[in-house]
């Protein structure tokens, strides 16, 4: 207490204000996805990764289930290359399959245009022997694994 000098009592669990909790795993989140003068920027994947994997049990567990169902591991508009060698856009986020987006093919595996890439696109929850293996250039499939459930997602299930 600033008046009398004496410690405020530590808050847990629903004692803390939603918005402090919401805040909490947004700042984390952009945090890691921003650049900074000591940091480069993360792709959102890696993270997602990082949060679920490092940050186990520190968030509120119904605002981390929300976050992770509203934030996509490839955000639309996010260039990507994928397993069978497309290079593409995500055009679209599957909340259900969440590191399994729609992307709209660009070039083929030999690097050559597609005539029109708005007659193409590929659902990776409906083609599964597809996935995203780079984002932005880089190698994402390190940070894929985890990405299939939250861990406060199996505390639940």
């Amino acid at each position: 207490d600033v008046r009398t000098g004496a410690a405020l009592p530590d808050f847990a669990g629903t004692q803390i204000p939603i918005f402090s909790r919401l805040a909490t795993i947004c700042d984390v989140f952009d945090a890691a996805t921003t650049h900074r003068c000591y940091s480069a920027a993360k792709p959102p994947v890696q993270a997602l990764f990082e949060m679920r994997a490092y940050c186990r049990g520190f968030f509120d567990p119904v605002v981390e289930r929300a976050f992770y169902e509203v934030i996509p591991p490839f955000p639309i508009g996010q260039m990507v290359t994928l397993s069978n060698g497309l290079e593409g856009v995500v055009v679209d986020f599957n909340p259900q399959h969440p590191i399994r987006p729609k992307v709209r093919p660009l070039r083929t595996q030999g690097g050559e245009e597609f005539a029109d890439p708005a007659l193409e696109e590929i659902d990776l929850s409906i083609f599964t022997d597809i996935m995203v293996t780079h984002s932005g250039g880089k190698d994402v499939r390190p940070f894929i694994e985890i990405q299939v459930k939250s861990p406060c997602a199996m505390a639940m299930a």
